[in-house]
């Protein structure tokens, strides 16, 4: 009996280990469209950062900052990013150099799939995952960029997760986290 019970959690323990492929057992992992498994996870410190403090996190625990291909993979993140907060996510918006039109990047430096618009005056932009609003400033009042993408939390009672939107930030900001996102195949 001893041996079959130590059989039963061995091959539990492979299962697992199988499934769950190389992230750890507090990144919640999800296979995406072509079966590759990939984890997410929320980052906070006792201290707000900024998106380059938030990439050396990501690297530090092998990941990158969060990178989100679709509907699915955002309603996670929604989830883990949790009520009356701000957290970064990896995507970027560049302004080209006429002002009136934007080239979207990921933090691996691939171009956007998801959440991707043209210009400021684009209707996409207007559109799930963004936060709608009527003026997309190119820089800050201090004249900062404003081409980092952060989570915000827009409930007012309770939380929805539904309610976190994308928002582009200046880079520099300090807000409370940044979400993490990783391979979990080998």
């Amino acid at each position: 009996m001893k041996l079959l019970l130590t059989s039963i959690i061995f091959t539990q323990a492979i299962l697992f280990a199988f499934v769950s492929g190389d992230c750890e057992d507090d990144w919640t992992s999800m296979a995406d469209e072509n079966g590759v498994s990939i984890g997410f996870k929320l980052f906070k410190r006792d201290y707000k950062i900024n998106y380059y403090h938030a990439q050396v996190i990501c690297k530090e625990n092998g990941a990158n900052v969060a990178i989100i291909h679709n509907d699915i993979e955002n309603g996670l993140v929604q989830q883990m990013s949790g009520p009356s907060t701000t957290n970064w996510i990896g995507t970027h918006i560049i302004p080209n150099s006429d002002n009136k039109t934007v080239s979207c990047f990921e933090s691996d430096k691939s171009r956007c799939v998801y959440g991707a618009y043209n210009s400021t005056s684009d209707p996409a932009r207007q559109d799930v995952p963004w936060l709608p609003i009527d003026q997309i400033p190119s820089t800050d009042e201090f004249g900062d960029p404003i081409e980092c993408v952060k989570l915000i939390d827009t409930s007012f009672e309770g939380f929805d997760p539904t309610a976190v939107a994308w928002l582009e930030d200046p880079c520099y900001d300090r807000i409370d986290g940044v979400i993490c996102s990783k391979s979990c195949d080998n």
